[in-house]
């Protein structure tokens, strides 16, 4: 059985080599599964997604159970798909076959986290949350390789919906925490940059409640996150209007954001000096501060 390692190695390649930039193609004909995954591996899945299907039907008690059987037979779907060397028949897997298993596991999650209904037999906790992301990061980043914006978009949406659910269970602080690691994970394993830059946009809304609030000084967990988040949206948002795949009013937006933390960042500097006269001696401007930002961390600020 392939490891997680092996597994999310797989992963990083398809998204960084089949991708590639180029126009994927599109299958002409049917394949046959059985064959291109092989017999075993083929009799493997398809048992797990029967499993998975008898406790789909069975929602109130057993959708946790379907959502990660879903999840497991997609993972190995993917691991079959992916060392298949005929590129339209592994786009024709993709679609067909993996895409469908990562929907089904996302879809029951989603109903054990928004209809509390399901919540009877099974408490919401955090790793449950964890599951959701991970998977829908993963759902999101194939719908995009294979070209379904319509049902990217309508996953940012869910996203968004249960980053909401889940502040409001925990905090604003464990909500960014848990994107900010989505986030991390998809960019290690090379998803698109467009999928990391709406993960690391949202962990920076959840930190946003605490950096911003002028009547609590934000402790040092949060300025480092909402920093690391900033940096690195900051940075894919810069790559990506150079290649058109953002406008250039959208780079402007998180500019400004980038300006906006700088600017905070100094108010807490005087805050946790008041009695210091700070100079800024550095004439760079904000967006050019903002690329040496990691060479210049203290245990609490960065200015």
């Amino acid at each position: 059985m392939i490891s997680l390692a092996e597994l999310q190695q797989q992963i990083s390649l398809i998204f960084s080599s089949i991708i590639g930039g180029a126009q994927l193609p599109t299958p002409k004909k049917n394949y046959s599964t059985r064959r291109l995954w092989g017999v075993e591996s083929f009799t493997d899945i398809e048992t797990i997604r029967e499993l998975a299907n008898c406790y789909y039907k069975q929602p109130e008690k057993r959708i946790l159970d379907a959502g990660s059987l879903f999840q497991r037979a997609a993972n190995m779907a993917l691991a079959c798909t992916l060392k298949i060397e005929d590129e339209e028949a592994r786009l024709f897997l993709l679609d067909e076959k993996v895409l469908p298993l990562y929907a089904y596991a996302h879809t029951s999650f989603y109903k054990f986290i928004t209809i509390p209904e399901y919540q009877k037999w099974h408490e919401l906790n955090i790793n449950i949350f964890k599951l959701f992301f991970d998977n829908l990061a993963k759902l999101s980043a194939l719908v995009l390789t294979i070209g379904k914006p319509r049902s990217y978009e309508w996953n940012l949406r869910e996203m968004k919906y249960v980053s909401g659910i889940l502040r409001n269970k925990y905090s604003a602080e464990q909500a960014g925490i848990l994107l900010l690691e989505t986030a991390k994970k998809a960019s290690r394993l090379n998803f698109p940059e467009a999928l990391q830059l709406q993960l690391y946009d949202l962990a920076l809304e959840n930190f946003a409640t605490d950096f911003y609030d002028e009547h609590n000084y934000p402790n040092a967990s949060i300025i480092d996150n909402y920093q690391e988040a900033m940096k690195a949206s900051f940075a894919l948002a810069t790559k990506l209007a150079s290649t058109e795949e953002i406008s250039a009013k959208e780079l402007q937006a998180i500019q400004q954001k980038m300006q906006t933390m700088l600017e905070r960042i100094g108010q807490l500097k005087k805050h946790e000096r008041p009695n210091e006269e700070v100079e800024n001696t550095d004439h760079t401007s904000p967006i050019d501060q903002s690329a040496t930002l990691s060479q210049r961390t203290t245990s609490r600020l960065v200015i």
